[in-house]
């Protein structure tokens, strides 16, 4: 017999023992491609998300016509609405939405105006004429003439 005869002879098929042919060689992967490269991570479904929330459908309306609405928009107006019901949880989520959309954040201290009102002292219709030179507001200071006269 030949020696590669004496190797089958030692070797004896059976179960998680294929035959010595068909198993793998030394040094040769099984998988010659690899695995696929795809995206990863928890950001990778995304891009795909916001394109479905992008679609057009038609809905009907309140009027009983179609109209055609993003599928974001019309989630939006369901949250809203189960708000408006009393809906805890969605009341929380419609909040959570529209801070991170900026809406509900208190404005930048650094981007608000400031500045000093100059407030007047109170004149009377006679200060006011000899001061700036004509009535801002007829009837305005009708009042004072009735205490005057008393």
């Amino acid at each position: 017999m030949s020696n590669k005869d004496d190797d089958n002879d030692d070797y004896k098929v059976g179960y998680k023992k294929p035959p010595k042919h068909s198993q793998y060689k030394k040094g040769v992967s099984g998988n010659k491609k690899g695995r696929p490269k795809g995206p990863n991570g928890p950001t990778a479904f995304l891009p795909h998300f916001f394109s479905m929330l992008n679609e057009i459908i038609k809905i009907k309306g309140p009027d009983g016509r179609l109209r055609k609405i993003r599928k974001g928009d019309v989630i939006f107006q369901n949250q809203i609405t189960k708000a408006m019901k009393g809906d805890a949880k969605a009341t929380t989520q419609v909040i959570d939405m529209l801070k991170r959309g900026g809406y509900l954040n208190p404005p930048d201290e650094s981007k608000t105006r400031t500045g000093v009102i100059g407030i007047p002292e109170p004149l009377s219709q006679e200060e006011w004429i000899e001061k700036y030179g004509k009535r801002i507001h007829p009837g305005l200071f009708d009042d004072d003439k009735e205490d005057e006269e008393k």
